[in-house]
């Protein structure tokens, strides 16, 4: 069995990836953690520079045999973790005092949907005055789906996830010919969903953030399809959930122009309307600010954690700001100032080092365009932009990173760890 050197080094570095962000980051100090952090996701990033033979994509013979048996491990797989997924919220039932995110998106957003209320008009209460709210409609919206069927809404973002590896499987089982390869490409998804499960569970059963990772997973895949319509479906979902991929989308606009104008002008034109129905239509066009102060919405809540949690003892370090995966912490301990003003300073760097990663990503696809393919240069873009974004964020909620990390996975799709010496498996 032989390894493919390149291919093994990025692999490696996704490992140190998971050590880090699941098991290491806390126990190394808050200065060192976020640079080796950060610098891996960089690394995962631009591999594309050291290996960059991604010219053409190989459309496999898979045996159907071998189809069928992956469906029937893909099933069980699906009913273990749904079994997991269950006992987690029945264990940790949904209360405000845990995280308002599920409430808010039940009790303010979706109950204003469903009775016919403007959804995004000012609310008072949940400790944030009298705010805007600030969620985009598909960071809510899935939810609507919850609440008629009367289920858990916490089962909206875990079978979004669920969708979104499939079509990452069926995209593998019709691109990749090695069954080493195949199956080390498959292991790996459910590998980040096993450890969020074991060791983040309290983060699963409080949040949504499944949803959010599910819909950039799902357009990490399309971003190495032909089709129009996926990429364009995608990349509503993401634009239209959480703003990061706003300083994406100008290098995917440069890629996809050197790959065909008509094709990207059919993609203009998708996007625009469905945000033009989805958002702007039936909610900016009744308030053309709740844009701006639902951004500027975002500053209360993260007042609130820079001066840490109410559990905490006075003086203590906040506690979201010292998990060992944000600069964050380092405003807090090294920019004396008042905490609004530290804010606002995290803020400029988050803005400043989101643009440098936009940069950087213009000259790595201008300079690569003719080497690599367009799908490589899409991700190895998205996945820079994603590192640098949540790296400066205003609190670097763990959660926030699974969709880096989700990405890393499709970064590494491209790579064979293993050396295929049978394309059709007759000798495995």
């Amino acid at each position: 069995m032989k390894i493919n050197k390149y291919e093994s080094y990025i692999y490696a570095a996704f490992l140190v990836e998971l050590l880090l962000f699941f098991f290491f980051r806390k126990k190394i100090d808050f200065i060192l953690s976020p640079i080796l952090f950060t610098c891996v996701g960089i690394f995962i990033a631009l591999f594309p520079i050291f290996k960059f033979d991604f010219l053409t994509v190989s459309v496999s013979q898979n045996p159907r045999k071998l189809k069928v048996g992956f469906f029937f491990s893909l099933i069980l797989i699906c009913i273990v973790f749904a079994l997991w997924a269950n006992y987690i919220f029945i264990k940790n039932p949904i209360d405000l005092k845990n995280s308002d995110i599920i409430p808010l998106i039940n009790d303010v957003y979706i109950k204003r949907f469903m009775s016919g209320e403007f959804v995004y008009a000012k609310e008072l209460g949940y400790g944030y005055g009298n705010w805007t709210p600030n969620y985009l409609p598909m960071h809510w919206l899935p939810f609507v789906i919850s609440k008629m069927l009367t289920i858990d809404h916490r089962w909206i973002p875990f079978l979004f996830i669920l969708f979104s590896i499939v079509f990452y499987i069926k995209n593998l089982v019709l691109t990749t010919n090695d069954l080493r390869n195949i199956c080390i490409k498959i292991i790996l998804p459910f590998v980040v969903l096993f450890l969020i499960f074991l060791k983040q569970s309290d983060a699963l059963a409080t949040t949504v953030e499944l949803l959010i990772a599910a819909y950039y997973f799902f357009l990490g895949v399309t971003l190495q399809h032909k089709s129009v319509l996926k990429k364009s479906i995608a990349t509503t979902l993401t634009l239209l959930s959480r703003y990061v991929v706003i300083f994406y989308l100008p290098v995917a606009f440069l890629i996809e122009w050197f790959e065909g104008r008509k094709k990207l002008f059919l993609q203009i034109v998708f996007v625009f309307f469905a945000v033009l129905s989805i958002y702007v239509l039936p909610f900016l066009l009744q308030d053309s600010t709740i844009f701006i102060d639902g951004s500027l919405s975002y500053d209360i809540p993260a007042l609130g954690e820079w001066k840490g949690q109410t559990w905490q003892n006075i003086g203590s370090d906040p506690w979201h700001l010292f998990q060992g995966l944000g600069f964050a912490s380092w405003t807090y301990k090294f920019y004396h100032a008042d905490l609004m003003s530290q804010i606002q300073f995290q803020k400029t760097a988050l803005f400043l080092f989101s643009f440098l990663s936009l940069g950087v990503s213009f000259l790595f696809v201008i300079k690569f365009k003719n080497k690599i393919n367009s799908g490589v240069l899409h991700l190895a873009s998205l996945k820079l932009v994603l590192t640098f974004f949540f790296a400066f964020s205003l609190v670097p909620y763990v959660y926030l990173f699974w969709t880096s990390i989700f990405i890393s996975i499709n970064v590494l799709s491209n790579y064979n760890l293993f050396s295929e010496k049978n394309k059709n498996f007759k000798n495995l």
